[in-house]
């Protein structure tokens, strides 16, 4: 069962938006994949200065289409609390400014992984009870997590943003593999800059 921090609030807006534009998918992707490359790389301390291990298998993220306008139905809601009943991950992120698309995107990125050293007070990489109260920074650095989808809307309180993830925050697991950075990159990926990136060669083999 996947499991989610939530933030509570009771919002409930009518609202304008759109899908994500091309430059505000890459806004979103960018800021996810360079806060898990540098935690893959050893480059994170947590809440008590503690450095957090290097990840072995840290997907490089990808935009998925069907999460997008999963995460774009509800937030056109303006409801900030999380879509019930879902077999994927989801963070949320609210603002008072009426933010760009990729303002959103950094704003909403920054100050999910935040939680590393506001909240994360260990250098285990185990999904339990405690990696729970952080669970926006380890659903972004959930190794195995290869998608992702985001919607940005204007609300009358502001900014409202939805994140969702193909898994993640499974209780019992490991937010990642700790060891050498990409020394176990799944099949089908080879190490891109700290993260296991899907390999292009081989894809374009598979397509013959």
């Amino acid at each position: 069962m996947l499991r989610f921090v939530l933030i509570a609030a009771f919002l409930h807006d009518v609202v304008v938006g759109d899908l994500l534009s091309d430059s505000g998918k890459k806004a979103f992707l960018s800021n996810h994949n360079e806060h898990r490359r540098s935690i893959a790389k050893g480059n994170e301390k947590n809440k008590n200065q503690q450095a957090m291990p290097k990840a072995t298998n840290m997907l490089k993220m990808v935009y998925n289409k069907d999460l997008e306008k999963k995460a774009d139905d509800w937030a056109k809601a303006c409801n900030f609390e999380h879509t019930p009943n879902i077999d994927y991950g989801q963070n949320l992120f609210m603002s008072s400014e009426a933010l760009s698309q990729e303002d959103a995107a950094k704003q909403a990125g920054d100050s999910w992984w935040k939680e590393l050293t506001d909240i994360y007070n260990t250098d285990s990489v185990a999904f339990d009870g405690n990696a729970f109260q952080a669970g926006h920074f380890t659903q972004m650095s959930w190794a195995k997590c290869r998608s992702m989808g985001c919607s940005v809307q204007k609300c009358s309180f502001g900014t409202f943003v939805v994140c969702n993830y193909e898994n993640g925050n499974m209780m019992g697991d490991n937010i990642y593999e700790s060891g050498e950075t990409c020394s176990n990159c799944p099949a089908g990926t080879k190490c891109n800059d700290g993260l296991c990136a899907v390999d292009c060669k081989k894809k374009r083999k598979r397509r013959k």
